[in-house]
């Protein structure tokens, strides 16, 4: 009876551990695809996207148009003309990739947007300017298409999917680099390339920054670099075929609302942090802009740095961060913006070459957001007009219950890894 009795107890050992076991491999088996999945993405990136020479494309007849790359170039929106010395006040931009409707019951699934999402995203972009203080100049920044999508939408699904038809150096060259529409599931022989886009679900989305930047200041000394860009690949999962990612709609309020359609690889929202911003206790040092303690002594000289910050959001989209996700700043400015009223946003310490990525660790209440501490905290000029955000890209979480126009998140990031790179692109005509 007493070998019963411990048989019996070790037994339930073993069961109730059986479950812990097969997460932490399930974890484990996630975590090594998603780091396979970026940096694939970072490959694909490096080895097709590429930068046009010309904005303004002299060889169409009858009259010049202006050339819609699949990055953001710095340019003039009136004449299309190449303009180095141009900075966006948001120097962080999403990849955009051609993606598909998600949306249950639609009458399009599978079958890609129109109008694209690069539309909207920049739409968010445009509207984030107010709130920065900024009154946008339709001469220097416009959300209207002027980008089409880097890559088609099977790009984006891991392990990678074989189109229907094979890619040709020669598509590269023609329609101003578009790419391909994937096939719609209404003609099946072609449609299956589609229909594994839907049944995948190890995913990944990027962000590019041009590292170096024009400083006006000093004409002829510190030149940037116009073709050293910086990719962020971010592997994503869905726990189900039956989960998607919502898609933001930036025309509905300052942060945009749940703009009533889904994707199966998510598509990143433009959201605000609100004032006060983190701050060390004894402020910033003018000269290097570091963190000083309460003794107004570099931070960590004489004591232990903060573990965490806390931000403060809009409790409207606080299920868009969950423990596990990211915050990738929008600013990083290292030079002023040549926009009328740009206050500069960069980090303390500086971080001119390098941006801070924030790992949202707690989340305590509906309104605030708490991240691990990187040793950067957020900085804005002290000129920065009254009720001034502080932009971040977010990765939406995927959810399956509620409607698309209201859909319930669950409490679980969907992101398993993320990988960067410093990539030199290469100019085409």
């Amino acid at each position: 009876m007493i070998a019963l009795a411990i048989l019996g107890m070790g037994l339930l050992v073993i069961g109730a551990a059986l479950p812990v076991g097969l997460r932490y491999t399930r974890e484990s088996v996630n975590i090594a695809t998603g780091q396979a999945a970026a940096e694939y993405a970072l490959d694909l990136i490096a080895q097709n996207v590429c930068l046009p020479r010309a904005i303004l494309d002299t060889t169409i007849d009858p009259s010049p148009v202006v050339r819609e790359p699949g990055l953001f170039v710095p340019r003039d929106v009136a004449s299309g003309d190449f303009d180095p010395n141009y900075e966006p006040v948001i120097k962080v931009h999403p990849l955009y990739v051609r993606s598909i409707d998600a949306t249950p019951g639609s009458g399009i699934l599978g079958q890609e947007y129109t109008p694209p999402l690069d539309d909207w995203v920049e739409q968010a972009i445009y509207n984030e300017l107010p709130n920065l203080g900024i009154v946008p100049d339709p001469n220097e920044c416009d959300y209207n298409a002027w980008l089409r999508p880097a890559l088609p939408s099977v790009a984006q699904v891991y392990p990678p999917v074989t189109p229907d038809t094979p890619f040709s150096q020669v598509d590269f060259f023609t329609s101003m680099y578009a790419p391909r529409p994937v096939r719609s599931l209404a003609t099946p022989i072609q449609g299956a390339e589609t229909r594994k886009v839907l049944d995948s679900q190890i995913s990944w989305t990027a962000f590019y920054r041009r590292v170096s930047y024009d400083d006006p200041s000093t004409v002829g000394i510190n030149e940037g670099d116009p073709t050293l860009y910086e990719f962020i690949a971010v592997a994503v999962r869905r726990p189900s075929l039956r989960h998607r990612f919502p898609v933001q709609d930036p025309s509905n309020g300052s942060d945009g609302s749940f703009a009533g359609v889904d994707t199966p690889v998510p598509v990143s929202w433009l959201l605000t942090f609100n004032d006060p911003l983190p701050m060390p206790m004894g402020g910033f040092d003018a000269p290097t802009g570091c963190p000083l303690d309460a003794a107004g002594q570099p931070l960590g000289l004489n004591g232990p740095v903060p573990a965490t910050i806390a931000f403060t959001c809009n409790a409207g989209f606080s299920g868009l961060f969950p423990v596990g996700s990211i915050l990738i700043p929008a600013r990083n400015d290292v030079a002023p913006s040549v926009l009328i009223g740009a206050v500069p946003i960069d980090f303390g310490p500086k971080a001119p070459t390098t941006l801070p990525i924030y790992e949202v660790v707690q989340r305590p209440n509906d309104i605030t957001v708490v991240v691990k501490f990187n040793a950067y905290y957020p900085r804005q000029g002290n000129a920065r007009p009254p009720g001034s955000q502080w932009p971040v890209w977010v990765i939406p979480p995927a959810y399956e219950e509620g409607t698309s126009l209201n859909p319930v998140l669950p409490d679980r990031s969907p992101i398993v890894a993320v990988a960067r790179r410093y990539v030199r692109l290469r100019e085409i005509p």
